[in-house]
C-alpha cells in the first residue's frame, strides 16, 4: 500500500476523501501535459515528402482540436495509385495527420482542369473549410463562371464534401485566404479580375470600374451563401492575400498593390504592401500603403499580444519606409496600430534572396516567421534554396534562426506550433538529401517538424 493510499484509508470524512482524489487526478493530468511538451532547440524531428512523379505542394496548415493538423495545396501526379491519382491537371490536395505525425487520410478534389487550394481552417463544428480556385466545371466542380473561380469546399472530419461553392465572373478570380467570422459565417478574400467582370463584383450594383484586378472581399453565411461582396483597389493589379477579423467585427486585409489611384491614395513605388480596414458590412474605413520605390509584397497579417498587428512581407527597396536594405530581397516585418499607422519596421535576411511566407504567435508569447533563403552570408545554406525559420520577440528582435532543406530547392509556405511546442512547416521540395529523407517526383509536398 502506498503512502497516499494509507492516508486515504485513515480519512473518515467521505467529502474530504473525494476532494483529495480529484485533486490528485488534476495534478497527475497537469504533470502528464507538461511532460508532453518539449523544450524547443531547433532540431529536425520529422520530415515527410508526399506525391508522385509530377508537382505537389502544400500551401497552408492549421491545427486541429485533436492536437493534429490538416494541410492543403495541390496535387498533379497520376503514377502513385497507392496514394492518390489526380483527376485533372491539378487537384485540391488535403492531408490530415494526428498528434503523433501519423497520416489519418489524404484526399484530392477537382475536375479535369486545374484546382489549387491556398487556405484551410477548422470550423467551429469541427469540420473544415478550404479556399482556392478552380478552372473546371465537371467531376467535383458543379459549374464555372468563366476561367478561374473562387472555389470553397466544406469537408467533414473524414474529408467528405459537405458543400461546395464557386464564385466569380468570366476572368481570373482567385481566393487566397478564408477565415470563420464571429457570426459563424465565413470571410474570403483574393483577386477579382475587374476588367473581365466589367465592374461587377460589388453586390448587385455595378461600381466604378477600376482596372486589371482588385482585392475582392466576400462575406458568406455558414452555408457558403453570399451575404455581401466588395472590391477595392486601383487601375492596375492589386491582390489580397490575408485577412483577420477584429474584436468589433471589422476586417483588416493585406496584400500587394500596383495601383496609385481610385481607393489607393498614397502609393510609394511600383508594388506596395497595401493594408485596408473595412467594416463588418464591407465599407472602407481606412487604407495605407507601405514600401519603397521598388517592389514590396505581403503575405500575412496577425494580431499581436499588445493590441496591434504584424504585417509580414518582402521588399527589394532601400528607401522611403524601408530603413535597412540587407541585399537582394529581404523579409520585411511591419508593426501597425489599430488605425493603420506604422509603429516600426524591420528587415531580416542576408545578401541574396530572402522571402517571407507566414508568421504565428507562439505559446511563450514570441513569434515565428517562416520563409526561404539563398543568403549564405547570414545562414548555413545546404542547397539552392533553403527553408528559413526566424524566432522574434514582440519588438522584432531576433531570438533564433535556422535553415532546413537539401541540396536543391526547398520552400516553406506556412507553419503552426503544436501542443508539444514543436513547429510544423509545410511547403515544397526538390531535394532528396540532408534534411529531406525521401523524394517521389519532380517536386514533392513537404512537411517537416522542428523541436
Amino acid at each position: 500500500m502506498t503512502a497516499i493510499q494509507e492516508i486515504l484509508v485513515k480519512i473518515k470524512d467521505m467529502k474530504l476523501k473525494v476532494f483529495i482524489i480529484i485533486l490528485l487526478v488534476i495534478i497527475s493530468c497537469k504533470k502528464d501535459e507538461e511532460e508532453t511538451k518539449i523544450e524547443f532547440n531547433g532540431t529536425l524531428k520529422n520530415s515527410i515528402s508526399l506525391g508522385g512523379s509530377l508537382n505537389e505542394v502544400l500551401f497552408a496548415i492549421t491545427k486541429t482540436v485533436d492536437n493534429g493538423f490538416v494541410a492543403c495545396g495541390s496535387y498533379q501526379s497520376t503514377n502513385n495509385a497507392a496514394f492518390l491519382m489526380s483527376k485533372g491537371e491539378s487537384d485540391y490536395f488535403i492531408v490530415k495527420y494526428d498528434s503523433d505525425f501519423n497520416l489519418m487520410w489524404a484526399k484530392n478534389y477537382g475536375g479535369t482542369s486545374t484546382e489549387i487550394a491556398k487556405s484551410i481552417i477548422q470550423t467551429n463544428d469541427g469540420n473544415y473549410v478550404v479556399a482556392g480556385y478552380t478552372l473546371s466545371s465537371d467531376l467535383d466542380v458543379d459549374a464555372n463562371n468563366g476561367q478561374k473561380d473562387f472555389w470553397i469546399l466544406k469537408l467533414d472530419v473524414s474529408g467528405n464534401i459537405v458543400w461546395k461553392k464557386n464564385y466569380g465572373f468570366s476572368g481570373q478570380d482567385e481566393a487566397f485566404s478564408i477565415i470563420q467570422t464571429n457570426d459563424g459565417g465565413f470571410f474570403t478574400c483574393g483577386y477579382l479580375d475587374v476588367t473581365a467582370s466589367g465592374g461587377d463584383g460589388n453586390d448587385n450594383a455595378r461600381a466604378a470600374k477600376h482596372g486589371i484586378g482588385d482585392y475582392w472581399a466576400v462575406k458568406l453565411d455558414a452555408q457558403g451563401n453570399f451575404e455581401w461582396r466588395r472590391y477595392f483597389g486601383g487601375s492596375n493589379n492589386d491582390r489580397a492575400t490575408s485577412a483577420i477579423q477584429t474584436n468589433n467585427g471589422d476586417f483588416i486585409i493585406t496584400g500587394s498593390a500596383d495601383s496609385d489611384d481610385f481607393d489607393i491614395t498614397n502609393s510609394k513605388g511600383n508594388d506596395d504592401i497595401w493594408l485596408i480596414k473595412i467594416s463588418a458590412t464591407g465599407t472602407l474605413i481606412w487604407e495605407k500603403s507601405f514600401g519603397g520605390s521598388q517592389i514590396e509584397d505581403s503575405f500575412k497579417v496577425i494580431p499581436t499580444n499588445d493590441g496591434n498587428y504584424f504585417v509580414l512581407g518582402s521588399t527589394i527597396s532601400s528607401d522611403k519606409d524601408i530603413s535597412q536594405d540587407l541585399g537582394g530581397k529581404d523579409i520585411w516585418l511591419l508593426k501597425i496600430d489599430n488605425n493603420g499607422n506604422l509603429i516600426w519596421e524591420k528587415s531580416f535576411g542576408g545578401n541574396q534572396f530572402d522571402i517571407a511566407s507566414s508568421i504565428i504567435q507562439l505559446q511563450d508569447g514570441n513569434y515565428m516567421i517562416s520563409g526561404h533563403t539563398r543568403s549564405d552570408d547570414k545562414y548555413t545554406i545546404k542547397g539552392q534554396n533553403d527553408i528559413l525559420l526566424i524566432k522574434i520577440d514582440n519588438n522584432g528582435n531576433e531570438i533564433w534562426s535556422d535553415t532546413f532543406g537539401g541540396s536543391k530547392i526547398d520552400n516553406a509556405n506556412d507553419l503552426i506550433e503544436t501542443h508539444k511546442q514543436t513547429i510544423v512547416v509545410v511547403g515544397q521540395t526538390q531535394s532528396d538529401d540532408f534534411d529531406i529523407t525521401s523524394f517521389n517526383g519532380f517536386t514533392d509536398a513537404l512537411i517537416i517538424e522542428i523541436e
